[in-house]
């Protein structure tokens, strides 16, 4: 496989759901703010968990393609 397959690779695998899940928090966000306070203070605590576990394989990924 070329460095380019890998690169496409990598988009398709971490930035796509990342967006996807971005886009599905926000709409989710937006319908929590006009319903009960509560559950959005919840929903920010959930998202920041998903962002540290998307960040974390983010970083492995890039250290196990740099150190190959």
């Amino acid at each position: 496989m070329s460095n380019l397959t890998y690169l496409q690779m990598f988009v398709i695998v971490l930035l796509i759901p990342t967006l996807t899940i971005t886009l599905v928090c926000c709409l989710v966000d937006w319908k929590i703010e006009k319903t009960i306070v509560k559950y959005q203070i919840l929903f920010k605590i959930f998202n920041l968990i998903i962002f540290i576990i998307v960040g974390k394989i983010y970083i492995k990924s890039v250290f196990s393609f740099i150190f190959k």
